[in-house]
């Protein structure tokens, strides 16, 4: 996954994945529980 902690950043990708749907916006989601998760592993 694409490393990702600047709000422009996340904007970003949050923009491109709206556009596939659905779909987009579950692998957002997820990919946002494992960013967190990192977070709180370091």
């Amino acid at each position: 996954m694409i490393e990702c902690d600047s709000p422009k950043c996340f904007l970003y990708f949050f923009k491109k994945l709206t556009s596939f749907g659905v779909v987009g916006r579950i692998v957002l989601v997820l990919w946002l529980i494992t960013s967190y998760n990192k977070l709180i592993m370091e």
